[in-house]
């Protein structure tokens, strides 16, 4: 609840909705620009989502008249600006008064205000969209969007006519802009793609889309939230289902549903869903090739470059199999065996040869054979790969080789899972000067040096 003392009089001809969370330093930034501007005829509304660095006080330094709305850190971007929306219905402001929704992370010079004042009391049935320029290299970031519903692609409009979707930063209209369209989707739409809803919204009911190039602001672009796509399970966990992600499923379902046009409404609700971009869309980038590469160079052309990448695929595979895995164990962990307990031979790797399979990432590859040096009956467990007799650099645990030349092993009867095929990356020895290769016992961690061939 706002206390009575913090609320201005709607007599105010601007009022400044900004979401904050966190960002005290950045913030402030923000706050010396709107306190430098010529034009100080405006409210604060500041919507602080579970700050807990102070971000609220500071700024009540620069104003003490600041309306601050507090919440728990869990409105995210939509449910901030609903907020906003919240306060200024509930207080009845007047339609004529103009509304500014700012990000914390830009800055602007100190007439911004007025412009973009005269803008919307010019243009009162648009939207005016502050042109956004990275405040290091200069270059224009947004000037206002389109969206292809067709094909479902957003790109940056080529011209004003083109504009029929905004985002948020630095956004110019009139207060009955929102009595007339409502607010935002906190529930369903929390962070990404409810300013694209509320603006497409706005343009789907007549408003216009404007952007003028007098009216800019400047962007910390390295505040911005991340949009890449994490790996792996936890990343298909966090990019699908978590609201912090630009491919939330709820948001975008959602946004669709309520902006889309009914023509491409389903097409566009298969295309952000999870089994088409994990499936289906592989599947048809498949077939599209396919048909693409049979009529430019003929089906048997296409058919033999796609066995050489299937072998190249497997090749790579086989690499990355035996390949020297990364490790923990320091070699005081492992106990060497005394010479008298030593077997006569726990091992044998020869065949050295260099070659590049992506172009600059060399390999070594060898092979040999290796056993328990307790007991050369049985194959060793795997084989220790040492850098100048104290730096491990990792363990190849794949030691189930059946090739009759290099099973041999020190026993009397074959061991046909002692021998292996190994590859380093040369990225990261000198040509195996300095290496040296271990037989690991399955128990006790008990060592023991194989031979090598000399390396020529």
């Amino acid at each position: 609840m706002v206390p009575p003392n913090e609320r201005k009089a709607n007599s105010a001809s601007l009022y400044v909705i900004l979401p904050v969370h966190n960002r005290k330093n950045v913030t402030e930034k923000l706050i010396r620009s709107l306190k430098e501007q010529t034009d100080q005829d405006f409210t604060l509304v500041l919507v602080d989502d579970g700050s807990t660095d102070g971000t609220s006080e500071m700024v009540r330094g620069y104003f003490g008249n600041v309306v601050v709305i507090r919440g728990k850190g869990n409105w995210w971007w939509g449910g901030s600006l609903h907020q906003g929306y919240k306060w200024l219905t509930k207080n009845k402001v007047s339609s004529d008064a103009n509304i500014l929704i700012l990000n914390d992370d830009v800055v602007f010079e100190k007439d911004f205000l007025q412009v973009g004042i005269k803008k919307i009391d010019d243009n009162p049935d648009a939207l005016i969209l502050s042109q956004d320029y990275d405040s290091v290299t200069g270059e224009l970031l947004d000037s206002g969007s389109n969206v292809d519903w067709e094909h479902l692609i957003f790109s940056n409009a080529k011209s004003p006519e083109e504009i029929n979707i905004l985002s948020t930063r630095g956004l110019f209209f009139k207060m009955r802009v929102f009595y007339e369209i409502g607010g935002f989707h906190p529930t369903l739409i929390p962070h990404y793609q409810s300013d694209y809803e509320f603006t497409h919204r706005a343009y789907r009911k007549g408003f216009r889309m404007l952007t003028f190039p007098e009216l800019r602001l400047k962007e910390d672009t390295k505040q911005t939230g991340i949009r890449v796509r994490a790996n792996g399970f936890q990343g298909f966990l966090q990019n699908y289902f978590s609201k912090r992600s630009n491919y939330y499923q709820l948001s975008w379902f959602a946004f669709i549903l309520f902006v889309c046009p009914w023509r491409w409404k389903f097409k566009n609700l298969v295309r952000v869903s999870i089994p088409y971009r994990y499936f289906l869309a592989p599947l048809f980038y498949q077939l599209k090739s396919f048909i693409i590469y049979t009529k430019q160079k003929g089906l048997v052309f296409h058919i033999t470059l796609k066995i050489k990448v299937l072998k190249e695929s497997v090749f790579l595979l086989r690499i990355l199999r035996n390949c020297i895995k990364r490790t923990k164990y320091k070699l005081s962990d492992f106990r060497v065996l005394p010479a008298e307990k030593r077997i006569q031979k726990a091992g044998h790797i020869e065949t050295f040869h260099t070659f590049t399979y992506i172009r600059g990432i060399y390999y070594v590859r060898f092979i040999g054979w290796a056993v328990d040096p307790t007991n050369p009956e049985r194959p060793a467990k795997s084989v220790l790969v040492v850098k100048d007799q104290k730096e491990v650099l990792g363990t190849l645990a794949h030691l189930k080789l059946k090739r009759a030349d290099i099973m041999k092993a020190h026993a009397k009867r074959r061991l046909p899972k002692c021998g292996f095929i190994g590859y380093i990356n040369m990225g990261k020895v000198d040509y195996l000067q300095g290496i040296e290769f271990f037989a690991v016992s399955p128990r006790g961690k008990v060592i023991q040096k194989l031979e090598m061939e000399p390396i020529r």
